[in-house]
């Protein structure tokens, strides 16, 4: 059975791989390039292709339509030499319809993204937030939807649109250094996947490896080199589709976890929450609008205290993974008398930690960067 999870990652992997070469030769092309100095805020060497997130979004879902043409003409076949296989074609099978509006909602995501990378005015927020209203909605119609055992349409329907758009939004925000955004993504799918592969949910699981394997492809040409960049496109689609997925996935199973376990992805993502909550709190601070972009987020004020910016992101996706390891405790926690008010107060002590780590990096940043500079 295990052998069955390598497959779609490594098929992922491998065409995202060849997809981001194309991406490259193509953006010259057509001429979707990142020029540095249009934007005072970015002061990449060079012109640096956009289309990466196009490549992460094809090595994904064609990934995952191979497999479904596969198990539709060799269903049969399958289960006959592959007994374990079953509970993976029932799985998808079952979520067929669902898969093609998440991918219809994709790719209004990426054509969103593609806009803005073509037209540096781009949409205006406005315009972004209809748009992502529109896509929650009709996903909420067919059922994804985050109900925290709530019997309240409407409430519902607010909390999966807030939870897409801040998720959606918080991973473009993200994506101001290489390897950042998709980084973090590798390290918040795998501990998805291992909460799936835990409660039993194999598709699931295998939709996270798959969008994993398309995340490390790219990874190759962006972190070892920044040969290409995700683009808005690609950001926004990262985060739209980790938002869908922590949604489609039952955190909480009766017998198998606690009703606590639905908070586990408010830990998960709690990088991309305290990037964009502490961004947002500086620029009100100083008066700017929230939709300006500057170089206030954390990997900067990393990189300003004294690291490079390679380590300033490495240190950031080894924080995302540790605490979204630690997170899964939650699927242990039996004590069902404690108040939901607990994971809350669990995931403010995890803001305030990160702040704290934040302040003791800088601190030992400017230590290391003021040795340097003394020694003769």
């Amino acid at each position: 059975m295990i052998l069955t999870y390598f497959i779609p990652f490594f098929l992922s992997l491998i065409l995202s791989l060849i997809f981001t070469r194309v991406a490259i030769t193509w953006s010259k092309r057509l001429n979707f390039m990142d020029v540095p100095g249009q934007i005072s805020r970015k002061n990449h060497p060079q012109s640096t292709p956009l289309l990466g997130g196009t490549a992460v979004f094809c090595a994904f879902f064609s990934t995952l339509f191979l497999l479904l043409l596969t198990v539709f003409f060799l269903e049969d076949q399958m289960v006959r030499y592959i007994p374990d296989l079953t509970p993976f074609i029932r799985g998808s099978q079952k979520e067929c319809k669902r898969l093609f509006f998440i991918f219809l909602g994709g790719s209004l995501v990426l054509l969103l993204g593609l806009k803005d990378d073509k037209n540096k005015e781009g949409m205006g927020p406005f315009m972004k937030l209809g748009i992502l209203f529109l896509i929650a909605l009709l996903l909420f119609y067919l059922n994804i939807r985050i109900t925290l055992f709530i019997r309240t349409s409407i409430l519902n329907y607010c909390l999966t649109f807030g939870w897409i758009l801040f998720l959606t939004n918080s991973f473009n925000l993200l994506d101001n250094m290489d390897g950042l955004s998709a980084g973090t993504a590798v390290s918040c799918s795998l501990c998805m996947g291992i909460v799936s592969f835990v409660l039993g949910e194999y598709f699931i699981t295998l939709y996270l490896l798959a969008f994993t394997g398309s995340l490390l492809g790219f990874l190759k040409y962006n972190f070892f080199g920044g040969r290409i960049f995700l683009g808005d496109s690609g950001a926004l689609f990262i985060g739209y589709n980790l938002a869908v997925t922590a949604i489609l996935e039952s955190f909480f199973k009766q017998g198998k976890s606690p009703m606590f376990a639905v908070f586990i992805p408010v830990f998960i993502f709690a990088i991309p929450f305290y990037d964009t909550l502490s961004v947002v709190l500086i620029r009100l601070k100083n008066g700017k609008s929230i939709f300006r972009g500057d170089m206030n987020h954390f990997s900067h004020r990393l990189h300003r205290s004294g690291y490079s910016k390679r380590n300033a992101v490495v240190i950031i996706i080894t924080l995302a993974f540790f605490i979204s390891i630690v997170s899964l405790k939650l699927l242990h926690l039996r004590n069902q008398s404690l108040s939901f008010l607990y994971p809350l107060l669990l995931f403010l002590m995890t803001l305030i930690m990160l702040l704290g780590i934040e302040l003791i990096l800088k601190k030992m940043g400017r230590k290391i960067t003021g040795s340097r500079t003394s020694q003769p």
